[in-house]
């Protein structure tokens, strides 16, 4: 649920865009270039474990960012 400020000054509660989808907890980290990523999970270990590889890998210089992870070699060379 999210608090919107109605045009009269008051608030109220409504659902917000990931209402219902059932992933209840958030891991976010900030890599080296200073983007943010974030992926939701289900349950609160899933997530921590999720964050500990991404802070590992940005942390030992291996981070590789996941919209990198999907480029072709043919995409990378022109770029």
């Amino acid at each position: 649920m999210k608090t919107v400020r109605l045009d009269d000054g008051t608030t109220e509660k409504q659902p917000s865009a990931r209402h219902g989808i059932g992933l209840r907890w958030r891991a976010h980290y900030v890599d080296s270039s200073g983007r943010e990523h974030s992926k939701a999970f289900k349950k609160k270990p899933h997530a921590h474990q999720w964050l500990y590889k991404q802070t590992s890998a940005v942390v030992t210089g291996t981070h590789l960012a996941p919209r990198d992870a999907n480029m072709t070699v043919r995409e990378w060379c022109e770029s």
